[in-house]
């Protein structure tokens, strides 16, 4: 998923941070706590992000993001504005000429649901990986057979469980073995998806 990072923000109209791992948290956080106020829980996400154990990788400071986030009018405020801000945020740092702003985060598939309920609106990439290979990979890593063979099997069980209320729009499974073998078609199909240049 590296690879396809690497070569989606190339062109400069994605902005596309080093994984995180912090949407899910951030929405069961803000789902959980949004009883604190807005200010309160405002902070408690941006601070997430923060403190994610890559943050240093996304070389810019959120500091701005508060000030920005508080001055969010009332009715415009929610959860997926807040995340909205803090990816805009790092377009603006990173990647200026961005229209669009991605997660790249492989356990986010295990977590779709969650996802989608707040954002509902965003387009889905899932590349799915040879079942064979993801567990290998995973295995050398230090799993076991069976929890990398769960976290693989629970990944695109929860995809498909997703499919259903997504149109083709929405959802784009890709093959990590087509963009190793035919790249330009694989990524010519993706950005055509996601609404970017080639």
């Amino acid at each position: 998923t590296t690879l396809l990072r690497s070569m989606l923000v190339a062109g400069g109209d994605l902005a596309m941070p080093p994984e995180s791992q912090v949407l899910r948290t951030a929405i069961r956080r803000y789902l959980a706590l949004r009883h604190i106020g807005y200010d309160d829980i405002s902070r408690l996400i941006i601070g997430l992000f923060q403190s994610s154990v890559n943050f240093d990788l996304w070389q810019i400071s959120l500091q701005p993001v508060y000030r920005t986030v508080l001055e969010i009018p009332p009715q415009e405020r929610s959860l997926a504005k807040i995340i909205d801000e803090i990816y805009l945020h790092y377009a603006a740092e990173r990647f200026p000429e961005a229209k669009l702003w991605g997660d790249k985060s492989p356990i986010n598939t295990l977590h779709l649901p969650l996802i989608y309920g707040a954002f509902p609106e965003a387009r889905y990439l899932h590349l799915v990986r040879d079942g064979r290979d993801a567990i290998a990979s995973m295995v050398e890593r230090g799993r076991s057979i069976e929890a990398a063979t769960k976290r693989w099997k629970t990944s695109v069980q929860q995809v498909l469980k997703l499919q259903p209320r997504l149109g083709d729009d929405q959802l784009l499974e890709a093959r990590y073995e087509d963009l190793v073998s035919d790249p330009v078609q694989t990524l010519r199909r993706i950005c055509s998806f996601i609404g970017i240049d080639y």
